[in-house]
């Protein structure tokens, strides 16, 4: 996986949002399955958004940890407003990891992440 890091201006996502936890590995089953029960809302989200920021790539953000390990994680998409039933999560400015993938994403992850 290539890998950056870039200084990007802030910007605001909208999209399929819930609390997952990381124990014991949990969030490797629960996101991948919230991705399948949201398969459904993909065109919606593509039809919604795409910004001067990360264009009408879709998003997968993992934010708000807290100490007991459970975390909100978003399906979303660089967006104005959210439509109705839509969450939204205005993303901060600071320098990130920008990364590009394709396929089956988890063992990519991994590598990347001991990459940093």
């Amino acid at each position: 996986m290539n890998y950056r890091i870039e200084q990007k201006p802030a910007f605001r996502v909208a999209g399929m949002a819930g609390e997952f936890s990381n124990s014991g590995g949990e969030q490797n089953k629960s996101i991948p399955q919230f991705w399948q029960e949201h398969d459904k809302d993909i065109p919606k989200l593509l039809a919604a958004g795409g910004g001067s920021v990360t264009g009408k790539n879709l998003l997968g953000i993992c934010y708000d940890g807290k100490a007991d390990g459970t975390f909100r994680y978003m399906i979303g998409i660089e967006a104005a407003d959210a439509q109705q039933g839509m969450d939204s999560l205005e993303i901060p400015a600071p320098p990130g990891q920008c990364s590009t993938a394709s396929g089956r994403c988890r063992a990519r992850y991994r590598r990347s992440g001991s990459a940093l």
